[in-house]
């Protein structure tokens, strides 16, 4: 069974609109207002109709203080890359 964890409230009416908004920049701040240290963050390259074509070059994890996780190579279309930075499980697939 699944129990449902999420809930808020619908629109009044039946007009679209959005859960997430999908965006092409190169640089977004990612911000934990949680009591958890760190976060895991997925990276899909979405197919597109071009095979192997190359969506990013070296893709660079900055905190706060300059350190950084780069991950050297190109990242080709169907390509997920997890990274978890959590305290005592810091993994990158």
């Amino acid at each position: 069974g699944i129990t449902g964890a999420f809930h808020f409230p619908f629109p009044e009416n039946d007009a679209p609109f959005p859960l997430g908004v999908y965006s092409n920049s190169n640089l977004f701040s990612i911000t934990n207002d949680g009591d958890e240290t760190g976060f895991t963050l997925r990276i899909e390259a979405l197919p597109s109709d071009i095979p192997q074509e190359v969506v990013a070059v070296t893709p660079t994890i900055y905190n706060e203080n300059g350190e950084y996780l780069q991950i050297k190579g190109d990242i080709l279309t169907g390509d997920v890359i997890t990274v978890t930075t959590k305290t005592g499980n810091k993994t990158v697939t």
